[in-house]
């Protein structure tokens, strides 16, 4: 199911750790946590201030949940999405 498919109260019983999951499944590719924090922020119909109070504790869910990566170049990616060197 797509990020599109769920209904604002659906999304709003998931956690951001979950909501940023389906994000990056759809792009497929990594990508800046701020980057995702807005796409997640956008889908919950949060506002500017909410994203600037909430990006350094979003920062830290991905950075200790074990189902994400954090790169080196800034950006994150679900460790399940990457490719074998």
């Amino acid at each position: 199911m797509k990020l599109k498919d769920y209904k604002k109260d659906e999304l709003e019983l998931m956690g951001y750790d979950d909501i940023a999951i389906l994000v990056l499944e759809e792009s497929g590719k990594k990508m800046k946590v701020a980057d995702i924090f807005k796409k997640v922020c956008n889908a919950l119909e949060l506002s500017e201030t909410d994203y600037e109070n909430q990006i350094g504790d979003f920062f830290e869910l991905l950075s200790t949940d074990k189902r994400f990566i954090m790169l080196d170049s800034a950006e994150c990616d679900l460790r399940e999405l990457l490719s074998p060197i």
